[in-house]
């Protein structure tokens, strides 16, 4: 069985894209410093956690 798929990820931490995202942004988050913008978009671990689920499928279903 073949199984393929797109995880399309984000570092939200990452100062770069913080910056790029800023330019687009027109309301209050906008307005804020780094350290409290990044109280609000946190990384969870989700990467890791999607890896750690599909290698399970995986395991199960080939």
């Amino acid at each position: 069985m073949d199984i393929d798929f797109v995880v399309t990820w984000v570092d939200g931490a990452d100062p770069e894209w913080l910056k790029q995202k800023r330019e687009y942004q027109v309301n209050q988050v906008a307005q804020m410093s780094l350290e409290e913008e990044s109280k609000q978009f946190r990384e969870w671990d989700t990467i890791r956690s999607l890896l750690s689920i599909l290698y399970i499928l995986m395991m199960i279903l080939c």
